[in-house]
């Protein structure tokens, strides 16, 4: 268990947060999983291949973000707080292990339409780029 933490450091709940675990395999989804992740993904979601490789997820539904950690068993949850007062906080989920990032993506590609199947693509293709990668 760690916690989820809002972006000024305070503490919120534990939850289950394996970015800091030892390397496991993520959890086997099965094919409605797979598509319900492909599909927030797609709506609400990110393929980032910046200066670190991440699947990311942003939203003020805290249970999506909270199921996201569960239905996949990898990634973290953090607080990015409200943008406004009158707004709901915002919640970002991000898997940032490589092995996680090149299962998920690969898993949700089926689902994913054009533009983020690209993003996923890129994503994989710098993954394989990467010195000392675990990725095959």
């Amino acid at each position: 268990m760690s916690t989820v933490r809002w972006s000024d450091g305070q503490c919120l709940k534990d939850v289950r947060d394996l970015s800091m675990s030892p390397v496991t395999p993520p959890r086997q989804m099965t094919e409605a999983e797979r598509a319900w992740v492909a599909g927030i993904i797609e709506g609400e979601g990110s393929f980032i291949a910046a200066q670190s490789l991440v699947i990311a997820v942003s939203m003020t539904d805290y249970d999506i973000i909270e199921r996201l950690l569960s239905v996949t068993d990898v990634g973290t949850i953090y607080s990015l707080g409200k943008q406004k007062d009158h707004h709901r906080p915002c919640w970002r989920w991000t898997v940032k292990r490589q092995v996680h990032v090149r299962y998920l993506a690969e898993a949700v590609m089926p689902w994913l339409g054009q533009r983020r199947t690209i993003a996923a693509q890129i994503l994989l293709d710098r993954l394989a780029e990467l010195p000392g990668s675990r990725v095959a």
